[in-house]
């Protein structure tokens, strides 16, 4: 989620369950990006947020298959800069699916059951060696599920249950009798700068998504259900991402190349003088580089390598007025900061910014020893 330094504002949160268990709380904002996790010591908390809509989701940390667990509470907040905003999120006890994964009749082990909810909730298992998955802590309500293979070669058909709170689990059969296809997706670039760093999603027709990094070059996707599927290559750094349509087939591999239009490239190396009036300047490492679009937002944040180098630019666009903030890394006790503005960049472009200069600091942090702070840390002897 991007947003300008300092908008942000504080959520207290008051968390009520019907028994004690521990919790975690996620935070995403409405296009679906995580923006925050942390474990709960407590029922009440309270961080700081970026501004906007964001959803809050509390969860029972307790095991899957513990019949104990509780169903997830969500709540949506406005979070205004400078502001608090109060929340409550209230755990109930849900329901559960025990499902069993058959082929030919006989139950499967190690198979994947997926269960998605119709706010888009996934909750995903293995069966155990007598064929049987147990999902605890499910929302009441309509949920699909769906099963695979541990090979991802067979799938289930997709099966509507209503999940009921209480105890007693919903009973479901999911015979494996369906052929899966797999797709192989060649990324490549349209210039030539290498494509690092990214990822395939692909939805089969049945809905289910799958998530898959590029090694090399390429990504093989198993599992898929056969007909039309939609594959979209995330953007990486210096090129623009790109989506597609391919068709499955049952027991066969598809093969589809995928061209990623070549993006905009921010790059630079960051020093830093070693005295007030000093004319020489040393190369930083793991100073934070941040790029800045004309209206303030944030659009990248990095850091920089050993040589003091960094680059910028994941999905980055032809666009003006942008600026680019470099502040100092963990080699200095006090922190500082320079900015290069009205930096404009374009498609296909690497944009050079030299170096970017930080002014003295003063002295400089001194790491002690390693066997030194062992030693410093060593506790003293104890008579039993």
């Amino acid at each position: 989620m991007h947003t300008r330094p300092g908008d942000t504002g504080l959520v207290a949160l008051r968390v009520s369950t019907p028994v004690t268990c521990p919790l975690t709380l996620t935070v995403h904002d409405l296009e679906g990006q995580a923006v925050g996790r942390r474990r709960l010591h407590g029922h009440e908390t309270s961080m700081v947020l970026p501004s906007g809509r964001l959803r809050l989701t509390v969860e029972d940390a307790r095991d899957l298959r513990d019949p104990r667990r509780l169903a997830p509470a969500t709540v949506e907040v406005d979070v205004v800069r400078g502001g608090v905003v109060d929340a409550e999120a209230a755990l109930t006890r849900g329901g559960s699916v025990r499902a069993e994964v058959l082929r030919a009749g006989r139950p499967t082990a190690r198979a994947v059951v997926l269960a998605v909810h119709p706010d888009g909730t996934r909750v995903e298992a293995r069966t155990d060696h007598t064929g049987r998955a147990l999902l605890c802590g499910l929302q009441p309500g309509a949920w699909t599920l769906d099963a695979l293979d541990y090979g991802r070669r067979t799938s289930s058909t997709v099966h509507a249950a209503h999940v009921a709170a209480g105890p007693a689990p919903t009973e479901v059969a999911l015979p494996l009798a369906r052929e899966t296809g797999r797709l192989l997706v060649r990324v490549r670039s349209t210039g030539a700068r290498p494509v690092h760093d990214t990822e395939v999603v692909v939805t089969d027709a049945a809905g289910v998504t799958t998530t898959v990094p590029v090694v090399r070059g390429c990504a093989e996707v198993r599992g898929l259900r056969p007909g039309p599927a939609l594959v979209a290559v995330l953007p990486s750094l210096g090129h623009l991402g790109a989506g597609t349509l391919a068709h499955v087939e049952a027991g066969d591999v598809a093969v589809l190349d995928v061209p990623l239009p070549v993006g905009a490239l921010v790059t630079g190396r960051v020093v830093q003088r070693q005295g007030p009036d000093a004319a020489s300047a040393v190369r930083r490492y793991a100073a934070v580089v941040t790029l800045l679009d004309a209206a303030g937002e944030v659009l990248e944040r990095t850091r920089t390598r050993p040589d003091g180098g960094f680059e910028l630019g994941v999905g980055l666009r032809t666009l003006t007025g942008l600026t680019v903030v470099a502040t100092s890394g963990p080699q200095t006790l006090r922190v500082t900061q320079v900015a290069r503005a009205d930096v404009g960049v374009n498609l296909g472009v690497r944009h050079h910014l030299g170096d970017v200069v930080l002014p003295w600091s003063g002295h400089e942090a001194r790491w002690a020893r390693r066997s030194a702070a062992s030693a410093a840390m060593r506790l003293p002897s104890t008579r039993v």
